[in-house]
């Protein structure tokens, strides 16, 4: 007997279901001749399908509201597949139930299927959903996030045009315009968003990201606490506000905010990433570095941790240049076109004698980013100690030109005013 094509999770999930209404005994063998086939995570994701099938073909919980008050609970406790699960079966009982669709599409574009969740919400569209403006703001959102800003605006334009109080499409467009550097655009419909809505915490934080980028920091941290007012525990207002304090030297103010967001939310590695940056900038290397380890240890692959870390490592009263070289060297292997990294780890390399491969970190550098002036200026100086003199003016020179600071001095040490 020929298999039936599978051509992905969704139709493997409905086709278990459909053995499991005609040839419940074949159920298992056909899941198992299949697995070499699909993930482990699919897998399950299509068990939960079929699970639910099997209580609907037993005729309990049949009817949508029953589905969906069991989806919810497990959306409550962020159960993804299991509510995902639920909504596929859901919709196979019920396939013209907007609703079905439309919470499937939440559930996906909660966990980042967003072409899933573009799909479904306009298949909600099509079939009626009774919140058009709502459905067209989270589209727009998927769209935002897949990139396709044209379609995100036209969804946000056609949800205020049907809802024009709407806030919460006031605030997501004008988040659009903040990434498009748009701040005039912005500022006028977050403004509106908070007039409709004095309550969106949403609002005030990408208005009071918008005030950074115009570097109005004073409005920016009035914003941010506004929606700290809102929602105590809102961990990126938080973490905002902390930025913004590091910025106008406000450490001790920028440590204390980023300590309530590690309370908050401890595996949120971006705060311990800050956090290192403000005991970086307080001379305090120890607690950087334990802050970047902490970052790291919940992500293996941040490279701005390692990055951070590195450079942290190399400074002090008891630098640690073979550690720093091995952070550089795990950020080059996670970002290889990364001419910063190249950089320190070949200054690094400088200063544990090592020059021949410090020039060739350097060579990458500049190789990378040919504008990147340190790079020029560290190359110089390693061809110096090597006594490589034919070409370190042409390096000090462009290391000038684009602005290295001390790079002058060393013309005039290095270089004869005939050159």
């Amino acid at each position: 007997m020929k298999k039936p094509v599978v051509k992905g999770w969704f139709f493997f999930a409905l086709e278990c279901s459909r053995i499991l209404k005609t040839k419940k005994r074949f159920l298992v063998l056909y899941i198992f001749d299949l697995m070499g086939k699909t993930t482990i995570k699919r897998l399950r994701l299509a068990l939960l399908v079929t699970l639910f099938s099997f209580i609907s073909f037993l005729g309990i919980g049949q009817t949508f509201e029953e589905i969906k008050e069991k989806a919810e609970e497990m959306r409550s406790n962020r159960n993804w597949e299991g509510a995902i699960a639920a909504y596929v079966n859901a919709i196979e009982i019920f396939p013209s139930n907007p609703d079905a669709f439309y919470n499937l599409a939440i559930c996906k574009l909660e966990t980042g299927d967003l072409g899933g969740a573009i799909d479904d919400f306009s298949t909600s569209l099509t079939l009626g959903f009774s919140n058009p403006e709502q459905l067209l703001t989270n589209r727009g959102i998927a769209y935002l996030k897949t990139g396709l800003i044209n379609l995100a605006l036209k969804d946000y334009d056609e949800a205020i045009q049907i809802n024009p109080k709407f806030a919460i499409a006031y605030s997501n467009r004008g988040y659009l315009f903040l990434t498009l550097q748009k701040y005039e655009e912005a500022l006028k419909d977050l403004n509106t968003a908070i007039s409709y809505n004095s309550e969106s915490r949403m609002a005030y934080v990408t208005r009071g990201n918008v005030k950074v980028d115009l570097k109005d920091f004073t409005g920016a941290i009035k914003d941010f606490t506004e929606a700290i007012n809102i929602s105590p525990n809102f961990v990126s207002a938080y973490i905002n506000r902390a930025f913004v304090k590091e910025i106008l030297e406000d450490l001790d103010g920028a440590k204390t905010d980023l300590t309530k967001a590690s309370e908050l939310d401890p595996e949120n590695e971006m705060i311990y990433l800050n956090l290192g940056n403000v005991f970086s900038k307080q001379k305090k290397h120890e607690e950087a570095i334990q802050s970047y380890s902490l970052a790291i240890k919940i992500d293996p692959y941040y490279f701005n941790a390692y990055l951070n870390r590195g450079t942290e490592r190399a400074s002090g009263t008891s630098p640690d240049f073979l550690g720093s070289i091995l952070d550089f060297s795990r950020a080059i292997e996670l970002d290889p076109t990364s001419a910063v990294a190249h950089n320190n780890r070949g200054f690094t390399r400088f200063n544990l004698g090592e020059f021949e491969k410090s020039i060739d970190d350097f060579n990458r550098a500049i190789e990378t980013d040919p504008n990147f002036a340190l790079a020029y200026k560290n190359r110089a100086k390693s061809r110096i100690q090597l006594n490589q003199l034919e070409n370190v003016c042409e390096d000090l020179k462009k290391a000038v030109e684009l602005g290295a600071d001390g790079s002058k001095e060393l013309v005039e040490k290095h270089c004869s005013t005939k050159e």
